[in-house]
């Protein structure tokens, strides 16, 4: 993989984590302590930030690089996932190219994300996903990780989003409060339901392309059986302005198989209310995601049929 591959998100970091960073550095015996501290609860506080824009639930405050004593005694910087693990967010340096993994940063970890630094701290990116370490590995000292050996950020929404199960949602066992009627979400003035087959189940979900301020879009999926069997299945795609009063951003949506490999994609049009993508005879077992890209920043929801 080469450098050219990893595409950074940027987060910007406010002064309320900056603030938290300064409590925590304050707490520790010297100087390099501090300093170590400091850098790991930022690097904690983007991935959080970086979650929230995805919809997942984490738990920054129940991490051991929270609490004083510990951030003290581990060179951890672990970001809880809820009901799932944690999470290692590891600082890269200012002009470096690879980061430290410590001993006590490798065990029970969904995963590392590595959180790029620069000479000013008001933002740091999110360059790359290291996924947990084999369980047959013998590692006894820190390692040093490559960033280029790094896969791209959409291995960790792989790792952690859910996966809607479609058949599940014609069976009445919808995936609340993820998901949600697209009425619920979109003004009947812009959604209006395609023609229903035999069985039809259509549920939305509310998308932050970034951080606060950026766009917000509507994933509307509608799943329909042509007959009572439900065997193969047809999903709609579409996707919306959250805002009634505005049309879509400029925007790239794809769907991939589970090799990710493009089988549709769009590209939004400067006036355009909606963007719709169709998949036809869908057959059970098969599983594919939805890119949804604005910028340099890219969204994935992952489907199984």
């Amino acid at each position: 993989m080469t450098t050219t591959d990893l595409m950074g998100i940027p987060v910007s970091l406010d002064c309320d984590a900056h603030d938290h960073a300064s409590r925590l550095a304050a707490a520790q015996a010297n100087p390099a302590e501090g300093q170590r501290v400091y850098l790991n609860t930022l690097a904690v506080w983007a991935v959080h930030t970086y979650c929230q824009w995805l919809g997942i639930d984490t738990a920054p405050s129940e991490g051991d690089s929270w609490q004083p004593g510990l951030a003290a005694l581990l060179d951890v910087a672990d970001l809880p996932i809820v009901g799932m693990g944690r999470l290692e967010c590891r600082p890269v340096l200012p002009g470096e190219r690879s980061f430290r993994l410590p001993l006590a940063a490798m065990g029970d970890r969904l995963g590392c994300v590595a959180v790029q630094f620069f000479d000013t701290l008001d933002r740091v990116e999110l360059v790359g996903f290291l996924p947990p370490l084999p369980a047959e590995s013998a590692v006894d000292e820190p390692i040093t990780i490559a960033i280029d050996d790094l896969l791209p950020l959409d291995a960790l929404l792989n790792a952690l989003h859910p996966v809607a199960n479609l058949r599940q949602w014609l069976e009445g066992l919808l995936d609340g409060p993820t998901w949600q009627a697209p009425e619920q979400l979109l003004a009947t003035t812009r959604y209006r339901p395609t023609p229903a087959a035999a069985r039809s189940v259509c549920q939305a979900k509310s998308i932050a392309l970034g951080e606060s301020g950026q766009p917000t879009v509507v994933l509307v999926v509608q799943v329909s059986a042509e007959t009572a069997a439900v065997e193969q299945l047809t999903v709609r795609l579409r996707v919306y302005p959250a805002s009634s009063k505005a049309l879509l951003p400029r925007l790239r949506v794809a769907v991939l198989d589970e090799w990710g490999d493009v089988l549709l994609e769009n590209q939004t049009q400067p006036d355009a209310v909606y963007t719709e993508l169709v998949l036809a005879d869908c057959q059970p077992g098969e599983q594919f995601s939805v890119r949804m890209t604005y910028r340099s920043l890219s969204v994935v929801e992952e489907f199984m049929v």
